[in-house]
């Protein structure tokens, strides 16, 4: 992602906090040095209960859901890939709930051990 792009993403949010100001700046950061998905959703949903106008942060959910993925491993390979959904999600810890329920109601697989993860689409650039 280029820096003009990561600036159209991020110039309508306008957080609070300086804790929301400093997680908009750690977001652009490990979007920029194309980090963790993982903590960018630590960032968003930070921000996300940080703003006035939480709608301003619809063009970065845009972004994440159209980069990023939940991986569904069981034991010994992966299971799915399933798109992130960010829509519905309050916290961190109710979109990590969700998506365990997803697994866990929808699903029928015969792994004893199932893991997810966050992770950048695969063959993404």
């Amino acid at each position: 992602m280029n820096d003009h792009d990561l600036h159209e993403v991020l110039s309508s949010v306008k957080p609070l906090t300086s804790e929301g100001a400093d997680a908009l700046l750690d977001l652009r950061e490990i979007l920029m040095a194309e980090g963790h998905p993982g903590e960018c959703l630590k960032c968003f949903f930070t921000l996300l209960g940080d703003l006035k106008k939480p709608g301003a942060l619809r063009p970065l959910r845009k972004f994440l859901e159209e980069r990023c993925e939940v991986e569904v491993c069981g034991e010994s390979s992966e299971l799915e890939a399933m798109p992130l959904r960010l829509e519905q999600g309050t916290d961190l810890v109710s979109f990590c709930h969700r998506a365990m329920e997803t697994i866990r109601d929808d699903r029928a697989y015969a792994e004893r051990s199932i893991t997810m993860r966050v992770r950048w689409k695969v063959g993404d650039e």
